[in-house]
């Protein structure tokens, strides 16, 4: 985004120098690796100062009123001063312990799923309430979710099975049937295809979706089959409705 009261008469010619990065305690926070117990204690001070910035809900008073025993809090740090040796340990230690924690979270949250819904995802992310696991959970996941009502964010990493979903061992069809062509939505659908590092699948079509929006070929009935697997289809019509897959499982 460029302002527009900077931005040449032909649009070519700004070159912006790219800004300082300002270190901040928040950044320092959430570098991983750093072994030093005082990086650590960086996050429970960036936590009370971003907590004073913005005022939590009166639902988060009971957690809150538990963490005051820690010095947390808005406006709040602990410190060498109001906090033991053994208590600013435990707390680094728990900087340290969070991610894991949170991902064996992510885990169970997915295979207790997965088991209900053919091995698929459905979680309701964006209404939290005091569920502050679910919503570290979905922070963890990616940055956010809209609510329910809005917008669903299913995952698939097994088949129906159980098994890893795998683009070059299986050849996937997810089909939608004719009187109910497309998912039930308002606004739009769409599947996309991620590596397991969370990118896009490089393909020779440079297709990483299939959705409403896509010049995809129905089925003489009517139906919709799209054709999850790694390898081109030598099928015409396969083809166009293929969704390239990664290699091997992921």
């Amino acid at each position: 985004l460029v302002p527009l009261n900077k931005w040449a008469k032909d649009g070519l010619s700004y070159s912006p120098k790219p800004p300082k990065k300002e270190i901040t305690e928040a950044t320092i926070a959430h570098v991983p690796g750093t072994a030093e117990s005082e990086n650590h204690l960086k996050y429970w001070r960036a936590l009370g100062k971003a907590l004073e910035r913005f005022s939590p809900p009166a639902a988060d008073k009971p957690i809150l009123e538990e963490l005051a025993a820690f010095n947390i809090g808005p406006g709040k740090a602990p410190t060498a001063k109001n906090e033991s040796k053994a208590g600013l340990e435990g707390l680094s230690e728990a900087v340290l312990a969070g991610p894991t924690e949170v991902l064996l979270d992510v885990k169970a949250a997915y295979e207790a799923s997965a088991k209900l819904h053919r091995g698929w995802l459905l979680s309701g992310a964006g209404t939290y309430g005091t569920n502050y696991s679910f919503r570290a959970e979905v922070d963890r996941l990616g940055i956010g979710a809209l609510s329910p009502n809005v917008s669903i964010y299913p995952l698939a990493l097994v088949d129906d099975t159980g098994t890893k979903l795998n683009g070059t061992a299986t050849r996937y069809v997810v089909h939608y049937p004719a009187a109910d062509v497309t998912p039930p939505v308002k606004a739009f659908w769409s599947l996309t295809m991620y590596e397991a590092s969370g990118f896009f699948v490089a393909n020779p079509l440079e297709r990483f979706a299939i959705g409403n929006r896509s010049p995809f070929k129905l089925n003489k009935d009517g139906s919709l089959n799209i054709y999850v697997q790694s390898a081109e289809p030598t099928n015409a019509e396969e083809l166009e409705n293929w969704l390239p897959a990664p290699a091997g499982a992921g």
